[in-house]
């Protein structure tokens, strides 16, 4: 899963269950993950996940993000993501590519 939808949704690890006699995928899912631990300093408080599930950040329509920066034009030139606020005040249109 992107950074950048693991930065504002609360997913965690992947769990992969396997069926131990056949070695097939019995189930995918991820943990929740309400919070960002942050290394251990004196007053520093965890960072929530949970940008995009808070009417605090309704002003925001969305995230772009992408591998590639100024400087770093090489690489998967695919690699952009858009990750859509749902409860944004002013959403996309549906049926936008």
């Amino acid at each position: 899963m992107p950074l950048a939808v693991t930065t504002v949704f609360p997913f965690g690890e992947e769990v992969i269950a396997i069926y131990p006699d056949t070695a097939e995928v019995a189930s995918l899912c991820h943990r929740y993950s309400g919070e960002i631990e942050r290394a251990k300093k004196e007053g520093k408080k965890a960072v929530a996940r949970t940008a995009f599930q808070n009417d605090y950040f309704a002003g925001v329509d969305g995230l772009i993000w992408s591998h590639r920066s100024t400087g770093n034009f090489l690489g998967d030139t695919d690699d952009m993501v858009y990750v859509h606020n749902q409860i944004a005040k002013r959403p996309l249109p549906n049926g936008l590519p």
